[in-house]
């Protein structure tokens, strides 16, 4: 947490809503993208009981604050900051956020101090000072989605070698016991020893393989242009290394933002569109 901002948008909603057994993520997403009227979101949300509660922004607020905290998370039931039923209090971008907690209702509000003093007053509730000492990272709901996958998809892979070398060697075992000349056991064992090692060799390989490397940039890569709202049309990253790719953005996003993306991109300003063309081609390079 040391090297995160702390960050909380004046455009910032608070809600709760019951889960009904749906998966607790995809509930608070829909229930939050449809009030900010957005499908670009950052959430951060907890579980209690039959409710999932929330704070949530439009991801085009996180253009210049992709890894950012903010200490209004104390609001959420089970976070270390939470105090029970109560108003959390922080500064906003330019002013003061509240959310109050009365029960399994959220109430979010965002303006100049006295304007939140009223809101507060309106509820009559303990005032608690959100901490930023305690504060949770944002997160973007189809950047956190492509990390779950990738989670998965690295544990199963991890889990089938594993196997496969268990199995191996269980053989290798089996074989040298059942062996009745000590020629043939020791055929059996040197055929299993390499299996093994033709085993950890590929698994091996997986982990090396260029793919593999370049999974933490690719996940950097689509995290900023989701935050931005961009659009990508094109990432490629062929045998010979060379890297080309190609996005959409709205036309509000500016020259820092898209320099943080990095490879110093072609920039241009199509007629027929109004978005901002952002593409990159390694070979061109010099």
């Amino acid at each position: 947490m040391l090297n995160l901002e702390i960050y909380t948008p004046d455009n910032l909603l608070a809600g709760a809503v019951p889960l009904g057994g749906g998966n607790p993520r995809d509930v608070v997403y829909h229930h939050a993208s449809v009030a900010l009227d957005t499908e670009q979101v950052q959430l951060i949300y907890t579980v209690e009981g039959q409710y999932a509660y929330y704070i949530a922004a439009p991801s085009y607020l996180f253009a210049g604050h992709a890894e950012s905290i903010t200490p209004m998370a104390a609001a959420l039931p089970g976070t270390k900051g939470h105090r029970g039923d109560g108003a959390y209090i922080a500064p906003s971008e330019t002013g003061f956020a509240v959310v109050i907690r009365r029960g399994v209702n959220l109430y979010s509000f965002v303006g100049d101090r006295q304007s939140a003093e009223a809101f507060v007053a309106r509820y009559g509730v303990d005032i608690y000072a959100a901490d930023n000492a305690l504060a949770l990272p944002w997160e973007g709901y189809y950047v956190g989605e492509m990390k779950r996958v990738n989670r998965a998809s690295f544990w199963a892979t991890l889990a089938g070698a594993v196997v496969a070398i268990i199995a191996a060697c269980l053989w290798m075992i089996l074989a040298s016991q059942t062996a009745s000349m000590e020629q043939d056991i020791a055929q059996n064992r040197q055929k299993a020893r390499d299996q093994v090692s033709g085993l950890v060799k590929d698994f091996s390989d997986f982990a090396i393989h260029p793919l593999h490397r370049s999974l933490s940039e690719i996940q950097t890569f689509v995290s900023k242009v989701g935050i931005i709202e961009g659009f990508i049309n094109l990432y490629q990253v062929d045998a010979s290394k060379v890297k080309k790719w190609s996005i959409e953005l709205p036309t509000y996003v500016t020259a820092d933002v898209i320099e943080r993306l990095g490879d110093k991109p072609e920039v241009t300003n199509p007629p027929d569109k109004p978005v901002i063309v952002v593409k990159f081609d390694s070979s061109q390079k010099k």
